[in-house]
């Protein structure tokens, strides 16, 4: 998680980890230039090292982080956008709290999972009528991969979702 051109700043990096299993030599961990968003579950000691290493620590109650509540401290912090970039779990959160706005699909000519690999998590819809969707699309293809942007989600018939 960083930009991708050396001469531009990292931006600021969320890890979202409920128990606090991440490696404290995790490279995303490579300044202070992050925040991590745990729970009660997490390892107070680990918290304490993060902190005095000059890191962030968030921590939510209850077993797993909410994506609204997590919205609403970053906004407190005067973080205005969020690219989301996750697991099957994260991803279906933000997508089951009705929050996201912009999906970005990458499509590429590889393989690679298995029975129990999840792209999207989450609730997930039963049927057909009660799918996410959304206004606006687009197709952009990068040698042999493409890239599927969807926007502007609008609420299924059976689903009010609001948006701001």
């Amino acid at each position: 998680l960083g930009a991708r051109t050396k001469t531009l700043p990292d931006p600021l990096r969320v890890v979202l980890d409920s128990t606090l299993r991440i490696p404290l030599r995790a490279a995303v961990l490579r300044d202070t230039n992050v925040i991590i968003a745990t729970t009660k579950r997490a390892s107070e000691k680990k918290m304490n090292v993060l902190e005095k290493r000059g890191m962030r620590v968030i921590t939510f109650p209850g077993e797993y982080i909410s994506p609204t509540k997590l919205l609403a401290a970053l906004h407190a912090m005067n973080v205005v956008s969020v690219l989301v970039e996750g697991g099957g779990a994260v991803l279906g959160s933000f997508i089951d709290a009705g929050i996201a706005d912009k999906v970005y699909a990458f499509y590429a000519p590889i393989l690679m999972g298995g029975e129990k690999a999840v792209v999207i998590g989450g609730h997930g819809a039963g049927k057909v009528a009660d799918a996410l969707r959304f206004k606006k699309s687009s197709i952009h293809r990068f040698n042999d991969t493409i890239l599927v942007v969807v926007s502007a989600r609008t609420a299924s018939p059976n689903k009010a979702l609001t948006f701001s």
